[in-house]
């Protein structure tokens, strides 16, 4: 990096020039990150303008008070970066504009951040454009001064035809209490009423909301667009703030999905010593296990990463100190301790679990193979309780679901038929196969036939698009052969709709337990009382025929 004492003059190009990264720089690229060196080099920057400008640059003129902040690259990187501004061409803006800084301070200019933004926009109109196209660079400076220039406020479109800044007071005030309605009907009155949402929960809303409609560069937006978009950031993934109602399908099963999902991830990046992922893995977890048991007793799972599993916390703990009124109003959480209690779970352990969780997440140390060990266990903890606590319920909705499949199926309505039967299948782990039209079953069955099928089953789906239907089994079957220490049995399901089941092959195989079964077949099975049994009998069957 250029020696910071050697940019003096006014107007110098050394200060452009250093941000600038030579071969030198790069010679140990293998043991430096090139993140750490553009953060030297935009830090040498920062230090320069600040050295220049020991006051600060200007905020806001107060009569009372002046408020003044110090230059900072990395922000400007930032907010090029949220419009689409590549990092070749942001690196270029924050050159040519230190650059300007720097001229009028020379010119004993008092540097406030509405000229920083116009130094910035000259800028981005004034890159090169034998580098960077003239449409690219209108359009970047465009969305700019939409974002970022004289006209910074966003006007709300009232129903009236009437206009309002947009404000955090306009979405919390006016916005999130009418959506909350909205959204839950009933419920809605009781929320306001006995304010479940806090005010640091409404701050925290009002903030996503606001950066979401920043980010469309609009000047104006009418007030029932505003409203659609916050209904849409309160239910819809990857962290949905409210349900509509207690025990919403939808919600409970997409963040026990979401919760199971990354518990393989954790189990599997533990076993690979990886030790940051696996941690990722257990944190994303956490949050959908919380987030599927809220939303299974109550509707409030909270805005932001971890807020679940802070609400459930606080729940439990008001459970625990017998506050009514507060129980009162979360629905249907205080029955949680009689549900543990029925599968002997002591609430207070379950407390002790989500503390435990709580403490390892917020650690601010480096995570370790003892501290991964030690989470993985505490989260292991809440997987079993999620379990206990969650399937009953999804396995009644999901055996109403499956009967109304329609057939024949669609490739998208046949993944979602088979993650419903699988999870219908108590025990069972599954995963993709690296080809789509196929999984892996994990079982652990220690019962009857499955005694003899080892612990992992190809199942492989057959659809119309298989002309030459006994030439691609053939070709599963060899495929199959590569897996022959853990797998030794293969089922192929299909549509009764699709494939008449007098082109199926009658197949004689010694080592291999090879079974076909439509999905009609396996609906009705799982309806039975004890569908583990009822595909006992059907292998059985065509291993006999065979």
């Amino acid at each position: 990096m250029q020696d910071k004492n050697k940019i003096t003059g006014s107007g110098n190009n050394l200060i452009a020039r250093d941000l600038n990264i030579t071969i030198s720089d790069l010679d140990n690229i293998y043991q430096k990150d090139i993140s750490i060196i553009v953060k030297s080099k935009i830090n040498g920057i920062d230090e320069f303008i600040n050295k220049i400008i020991p006051d600060g640059i200007l905020l806001s003129k107060n009569p009372n008070k002046e408020t003044r902040e110090s230059f900072n690259s990395e922000k400007i990187l930032k907010s090029l970066g949220l419009l689409g501004v590549t990092l070749t061409a942001a690196l270029a803006v924050v050159s040519e504009t230190v650059q300007l800084i720097d001229r009028a301070v020379q010119q004993n200019t008092d540097m406030s951040t509405r000229l920083v933004r116009g130094y910035i926009t000259e800028s981005l109109y004034g890159l090169d454009e034998t580098i960077f196209s003239r449409s690219i660079i209108e359009s970047w400076g465009d969305k700019y001064i939409r974002r970022y220039g004289s006209e910074t406020e966003v006007k709300v479109v009232n129903v009236d035809g009437k206009e309002e800044t947009l404000k955090h007071d306009f979405l919390r005030n006016n916005i999130i209490p009418v959506v909350v309605a909205d959204i839950t009907r009933n419920a809605g009155p009781q929320i306001a009423e006995f304010k479940i949402l806090s005010h640091k929960a409404l701050t925290k809303m009002a903030t996503e909301i606001f950066e979401t409609l920043a980010s469309l560069n609009l000047y104006r937006i009418n007030y029932e667009t505003i409203c659609n978009i916050t209904k849409e950031l309160f239910t819809q993934p990857p962290h949905p703030w409210l349900a509509p109602k207690v025990r919403s399908y939808e919600h409970v099963n997409y963040d026990f999905g979401r919760a199971i999902s990354n518990f393989k991830k954790a189990k599997r990046y533990k076993s690979l010593g990886n030790v940051p992922k696996c941690k990722y893995a257990l944190k994303e977890f956490a949050h959908h296990s919380c987030s599927s048991i809220l939303c299974y007793y109550s509707i409030y799972m909270g805005c932001g990463t971890l807020a679940p599993l802070h609400i459930l916390n606080c729940s439990i703990d008001a459970i625990l100190k017998k506050d009514n009124e507060k129980l009162a109003l979360l629905f249907k959480l205080d029955e949680i301790k009689g549900d543990l209690s029925k599968q002997k779970v002591s609430i207070g352990n379950f407390q002790h679990t989500l503390k435990k969780i709580i403490a390892l997440l917020h650690d601010p140390k480096a995570p370790t193979p003892f501290y991964i060990e030690t989470l993985y266990i505490e989260c292991e903890n809440l997987h079993n309780i999620i379990l206990t606590l969650i399937t009953p319920f999804l396995r009644l909705k999901k055996i109403e679901r499956i009967g109304n499949y329609q057939s024949p199926l669609t490739s998208r309505s046949i993944k979602y038929l088979l993650n419903d039967l699988f999870m219908l299948f108590p025990g069972l782990e599954w995963e993709h196969h690296k080809q789509n039209e196929s999984y892996w079953v994990f079982h652990s069955y220690d019962v009857s036939i499955f005694k003899q099928i080892k612990e992992s089953i190809l199942l492989v789906t057959l659809q119309n698009k298989q002309i030459k239907i006994n030439s691609y089994i053939s070709n599963w079957l060899m495929i199959s052969d590569k897996y022959k220490l853990t797998c030794n049995t293969i089922f192929f399901l299909y549509d009764i709709n699709h494939i008449n089941i007098s082109e199926l092959p009658l197949l004689e195989n010694n080592d291999k337990f090879i079974v076909f079964f439509s999905y009609q077949q396996l609906i009705e099975t799982i309806k039975k009382q004890n569908p583990i049994k009822e595909v006992e009998k059907a292998i059985r069957a065509q291993v006999h025929k065979n």
